[in-house]
Formats: C-alpha cells, structure tokens, sequence
C-alpha cells in the first residue's frame, strides 16, 4: 500500500495550535510551542511577559499583554520617543497666563497674554509703565493733567482731578464760584 506520510504533513499531528510540529524519522515528529508561548508541545500557553518581565516596558509605560506577544504603551501625558521603547513626557503646549505661571507682574498692574505654543507677552496695563515683567506706576500729576486751579493726587494705575477751595466743576474744567 502507499507508505504513510508524517503527521506534520497530514495534519494529524495533535499539537496544540499555537505550536509547530517538526517531522523526525517516518513518523515521528515533536510539537514544540510557538514564540511568546509555553509548554509541552500538545499543549501551549501564552507566556505573560508583563508579569514575568515586570520592567519590560521602561518608566512612564504599562505593559499590556497579548497571545504570545505583549505591547507597551506610554501613560496618559507621555509619548514614544524616537526608538518606539522609551515614552518621554509629551511637548504639550501651556498657556501660562490660564496657568499663573507666567512671568508677568502682578495682575493689578500687567496683562499677559497668550501666544500660541507655550509663548505669552506681558504688557503694562494703562496707568503703567514698564516691559510687562515690571510694570511701574506713572505719576498722572507730573503731566499737568489736571486743570490750573484743581488738586492733582496720584494713585496706583490712575490719579484723580479735584477743584481747589473756591472752584467748582470736575477737576478738568474748573470755574470760580
């Protein structure tokens, strides 16, 4: 009759899926497990490298694993560098000025303003002087700014107008009473 043929080529071998048979002399032949699995042949499990490896994945990555094989991916915030293994914290941009972590001065006295990016500008607010990261008061009264016959007082950012004993108006227009 017709000589038989190995089980590997048959198909009638019995290793488990997840393995490979390998022909020996006739019909002989061993089953031996697939990479990322283990066991004897017939039967094969997946290995969990997460477990087995615990540092596998690197800082800031969990390990997720998968039927003989496993993924790394990186924690919320963080992204692959350039060799695909080592998660680097994403170059996300920051508005400084939502955050407060702006160099700007004080909010009574300077406006930061977002850029774009994690770039901002700082200006002086009206009533200052200065490059934004120091903002300093100008004093309105040095101005003449009030009229000839009123009381100038310099505030912080403003000053006030106020007509002079015998005067009435606002402190602009001033007229003898």
């Amino acid at each position: 009759g017709v000589p038989e043929q190995n089980p590997c080529f048959t198909g009638r071998h019995g290793c488990d899926t997840n393995a490979m048979c390998r022909p020996g002399d006739s019909l002989q032949f061993t089953c031996e497990c697939a990479t990322g699995f283990t066991g004897d042949g017939r039967y094969c499990h997946d290995i969990d490298e997460c477990r087995e490896t615990p540092h596998i994945c690197g800082f800031n990555a969990v390990c997720n694993n998968q039927p003989g094989t496993f993924r790394c991916e990186c924690l919320t915030g963080f992204v692959f560098a350039s060799d695909g293994r080592t998660c680097i914290e994403e170059d996300r941009p920051v508005d400084h000025c939502e955050r407060g972590t702006h160099t700007c001065d004080a909010a009574d006295r300077a406006l930061c303003s977002y850029s774009g990016g994690s770039a901002f500008v700082c200006s002086c607010l009206p009533g200052f002087e200065g490059d934004g990261r120091v903002c300093r008061d100008v004093d309105e009264c040095q101005q003449e700014r009030c009229h000839r016959d009123a009381f100038c007082s310099n505030t912080q950012g403003s000053y006030t107008c106020q007509c002079r004993p015998g005067f009435h108006g606002d402190g602009f227009q001033c007229t003898a009473s």
